[in-house]
């Protein structure tokens, strides 16, 4: 099972949402396992290298957060870049409203970079890790 941790222990309950695989190594998803998730998180944006097994949370630095925003970062996988380097994120914080913002994450640092939009008014359909957006 994909979303089973390294030591093969299954994410019991939840639902596990929106995979993105890349290069066929790593399988982004979002989770609500309790198995999984961030503490306190109702999802949490995960990335599985197929290899080893590792699961590996994704969230911006703390000190990304939007102003009275609290933690933890609601995350959904959107895309991989060709070349396995990016990874494009969606997501928000609680007690922000709804606003959602988008990201590339570089890979496999884990580094988040925010993009320049934001909000309801995006079509995501048309946002691709390889540009343009």
């Amino acid at each position: 099972m994909v979303s089973a941790n390294a030591k093969g222990v299954s994410a019991r309950g939840g639902s596990d949402e929106q995979p993105v695989v890349s290069s066929g190594r790593w399988v982004a998803f979002t989770t609500a396992s309790p198995v999984l998730k961030s503490k306190h998180a109702s999802i949490t944006l995960i990335v599985k290298d197929l290899v080893t097994g590792a699961v590996r949370r994704l969230e911006p630095a703390p000190q990304q957060s939007p102003p009275g925003a609290t933690r933890p970062f609601g995350g959904v996988a959107w895309d991989w870049s060709a070349d396995g380097k990016w990874l494009l994120v969606g997501g928000t914080w609680p007690r922000w409203g709804y606003d959602p913002s988008f990201w590339l994450v570089e890979w496999p640092s884990g580094v988040f970079h925010r993009l320049p939009f934001h909000g309801l008014g995006i079509e995501v359909s048309k946002v691709s890790a390889d540009g343009p957006w």
